[in-house]
C-alpha cells in the first residue's frame, strides 16, 4: 500500500501494461519479523520496481500499481517469501478502434513473426511483429479506459479470471462466429478460421469492455472495485475426436480507488 500510494497513479492513460514480479525473504523468528527485516525488504522491492520503470524502453511511462503477495509454502527454514507484481503503463500511441487493416492471427507467440494475416496489409514481414489479436485488443481496451483526474491510487489488487464459455453471445447468428463476447472457434464446424477481420477485432474489443466493466453474469467486474488492467491472452484446447477449441482467455486486475492529497514521486 505504502508504494502505491507513494509513487502509483490512477490518472494516466496507457495502452500497454508491463508487469514484472520480484520476489524477497523476511526472516521469521517465533512468529515475528523484525522493523528492520521489513525496511530492507521494502528498499529492496522498491530497488526492483525502479529498475523496471527505468528498463522499459517508452517515450511516456507511468508506475500504476503493485501487488505483494505471500507465495506458496512461504515458511520455509526460518523466513517468508513474498511476491510483489507490479505494473508500469506507457503509452498511448495508438487509435481508439480497429480500422480495415486491422486483420490480426488469433494468437502468435513469435517476436519475430507478423501477426497480420490478411488485408491489405499482408503478407507484412515488419508490422505486429509478435503481436496477435488478443494483444492488439488488450492495448484498445487500456487505451479506452476512463481515468480520473487528480490524485487517485490503487489499493489492494484481485486478479478475477474471464473465459468465453462463461459469456456467450446470446445473438449469435451461425456457428463460430461472435459465439462469445471473447474469441472462440471450434474446428469440424462450418466458418472455422483463426484470422480475426476488422469487424470480429470491433466485436470482441466490445465484448472484452462488457466484461471488464459490467458486474456478473454480464460481467466480471466485484462490487465496490474499478478496472485497473487486463491480460488478454491466446489458447488451445483439444476437445474429444480430436476437435481443436482456440480462443481468447483473460486475467482482469479490478483494485479500490481512493484519492491521496499528493501527487505521486517519480522514480
Amino acid at each position: 500500500t505504502t508504494l502505491n500510494l507513494t509513487y502509483g497513479s490512477a490518472s494516466y492513460v496507457y495502452e500497454e501494461m508491463n508487469l514484472d514480479s520480484i520476489q524477497v525473504q523476511i526472516p521469521v523468528t517465533d512468529g515475528m519479523v523484525s522493523f528492520a527485516d521489513v525496511q530492507q525488504a521494502y528498499e529492496i522491492l522498491l530497488a526492483g520496481i525502479k529498475a523496471q520503470y527505468h528498463g522499459l524502453n517508452a517515450e511516456s511511462k507511468q508506475f500504476i500499481y503493485c501487488n505483494l503477495k505471500p507465495s506458496e509454502n512461504q515458511l520455509k527454514n526460518g523466513s517468508e517469501t513474498w511476491e510483489l507484481v507490479s505494473g508500469v503503463g506507457a503509452g498511448p500511441v495508438n487509435l481508439f478502434n480497429f480500422g480495415p487493416n486491422d486483420y490480426w492471427i488469433w494468437w502468435n507467440d513469435d517476436p519475430t513473426q507478423s501477426g497480420i494475416c490478411g488485408g491489405p496489409l499482408y503478407p507484412s514481414s515488419t508490422i505486429g511483429l509478435g503481436s496477435d489479436a488478443a494483444k492488439e485488443i488488450k492495448r484498445k481496451v487500456l487505451l479506452r479506459k476512463p481515468v480520473v483526474q487528480g490524485n487517485y491510487r490503487y489499493i489492494n489488487p484481485v486478479d478475477v479470471p474471464a473465459d468465453p464459455w462463461n459469456y456467450p453471445n446470446p445473438n449469435q447468428t451461425q456457428i463460430n462466429m461472435y459465439s462469445a463476447f471473447l474469441f472462440e472457434n471450434t474446428s469440424g464446424f462450418p466458418n472455422y478460421h483463426l484470422c480475426l477481420c476488422p469487424d470480429e477485432m470491433n466485436f470482441y474489443l466490445y465484448g472484452a469492455e462488457r466484461i471488464v466493466y459490467n458486474h456478473p453474469p454480464i460481467g466480471a467486474r466485484p462490487d465496490g472495485l474499478n478496472f485497473v488492467t487486463i491480460d488478454i491472452h491466446g489458447d488451445l484446447g483439444l476437445l474429444p475426436g480430436n476437435v481443436s477449441y482456440p480462443c481468447h482467455r483473460a486475467i482482469i486486475t479490478y483494485a479500490e480507488l481512493i484519492q491521496y492529497p499528493e501527487p505521486p514521486l517519480e522514480f
